[in-house]
């Protein structure tokens, strides 16, 4: 299968987890958006995950963006595209 790239952006107190705020990502193609979080998370370990996953029924507890547009529920599944950003922004708090 052909490899296609995948530009990560990382934000806030995710960018300090990360230990980085970009990173490029070759996969295979065919890898989901869902595989390609955990494959990060795996990487950046227990304090990146934290931030990152754990969210209701699989959600991501993060602000995920895909070229701009968020990542959640069915999207989990697509493919991820050749040459997109995929962009994590830390949990909102309300109050």
């Amino acid at each position: 299968m052909a490899n296609i790239r995948v530009t990560l952006r990382y934000y806030s107190v995710i960018r300090k987890a990360a230990g980085t705020a970009r990173e490029v990502e070759d996969l295979e193609a065919g890898c989901t958006l869902g595989e390609l979080i955990d494959r990060v998370c795996r990487r950046h370990g227990a304090g990146f995950s934290d931030l990152v996953s754990g969210g209701r029924q699989g959600e991501p507890r993060a602000l995920i963006l895909l070229d701009g547009v968020p990542v959640k529920g069915a999207r989990l599944a697509e493919a991820a595209p050749d040459g997109a950003e995929l962009s994590f922004f830390p949990p909102m708090a309300g109050g």
